[in-house]
């Protein structure tokens, strides 16, 4: 069976020590859940109330590979004057693990833009048609790989930010062609920079216009490393401690009454 696809699903350790929560509104229903459930669970019953993304997609088995794919929420807009790529990763990465749901992952993320020295295709990394690129809502699968990222039409707008607000429209930053290669003349970090818009599906989602790089009005495109659904955990050592001694106490009754 795959791992649970319920909202912000976290991939953690379970020797962790359990941390403390300050959302007050739902401490009554933490407490009951807290007896008896692993760091795990008290995890996800967390994210339940607070969290509005789902980090692994539906539908998926362990050991199966994805992507995540964001554009950034309207409070996160730069301008697109750098000519360094590694300047815009670094923004969209520090986006993605301000939110909760996500950081725990531990992924890479990668601006889906084009300075003249490297392209969208080349920043991005290739991955093959068995790795599906989600939005963070668990069911939309945009793209089957970064070849039909950068083909002739996704299979869903990306159009949801990394608070799991849906319905985005706005332009974003690119600096490339429709299949992600570098604009000949308005890469990110020239004085005009190519922009995509977010509500299409054809290649207007990367190349619909220009503006001038030093606007701050645009936002960006976001997307991970490759992922792994992670296995279906086992019973925690506590519980297989618990087991353990239930089954002791047992045998000394049956002991005592013979």
């Amino acid at each position: 069976m795959p791992p649970s696809a319920g909202r912000c699903h976290h991939v953690r350790n379970s020797n962790q020590p359990n941390e403390g929560f300050t959302v007050n509104a739902f401490s009554v229903a933490f407490q009951r859940e807290a007896a008896g459930s692993s760091y795990r669970r008290l995890l996800e019953f967390f994210c339940e109330f607070a969290c509005h993304v789902t980090v692994v997609p539906a539908g998926l088995n362990p050991g199966d590979q994805y992507r995540l794919i964001f554009v950034s929420s309207n409070g996160t807009a730069r301008d697109g004057t750098s000519t360094n790529i590694a300047d815009y990763n670094d923004f969209v990465l520090g986006i993605a693990n301000a939110v909760p749901g996500i950081n725990t992952l531990g992924a890479s993320w990668f601006a889906i833009l084009s300075t003249a020295a490297t392209s969208a295709v080349t920043n991005i990394g290739t991955s093959t048609s068995s790795v599906g690129i989600y939005l963070l809502d668990g069911t939309t699968k945009v793209a089957d790989g970064t070849a039909g990222l950068f083909g002739s039409a996704l299979l869903a707008k990306v159009n949801m930010d990394e608070q799991g607000n849906i319905g985005i429209s706005k332009f974003a930053f690119t600096g490339s062609n429709a299949d992600g290669t570098s604009s000949a003349t308005e890469p990110v970090g020239a004085s005009r920079v190519i922009i995509g818009n977010s509500n299409f599906t054809d290649g207007q989602w990367l190349a619909k216009s220009d503006d001038p790089a030093a606007h701050t009005g645009e936002v960006y495109y976001a997307i991970s490393s490759v992922l792994t659904v992670p296995p279906t955990p086992s019973p925690e050592p506590a519980s297989l401690g618990m087991a353990a001694t239930g089954a002791v106490l047992i045998l000394l009754a049956r002991r005592r009454k013979a």
